[in-house]
């Protein structure tokens, strides 16, 4: 959503400027889903986000699709290492 938003998409009818205010709500948004997603595969979101801003800066900047698949909620080795 955030990707067809930011390219000028409509989104309830209406265009977005590219200015808008609403993107802090967006962010939380996400954040919230993030959470509550992590909740749903049995994860402390404390722990997944510890684990997640310390390996991701190895791949300085622009990791592969591929490589975040390994970091997603139900990848067997964040279950392993996030379990509540």
């Amino acid at each position: 959503m955030a990707y067809f938003v930011a390219k000028g998409g409509s989104l309830c009818g209406r265009e977005w400027p590219k200015t808008w205010h609403g993107w802090p709500i967006l962010m939380a948004f996400f954040i919230l889903s993030l959470a509550e997603t992590t909740r749903l595969n049995g994860l402390n979101f404390e722990k997944y986000l510890t684990y997640i801003f310390s390996e991701l800066p190895k791949y300085y900047g622009n990791p592969s699709a591929e490589e975040l698949e390994d970091y997603l909620p139900w990848a067997a080795e964040v279950q392993a290492r996030c379990k509540q």
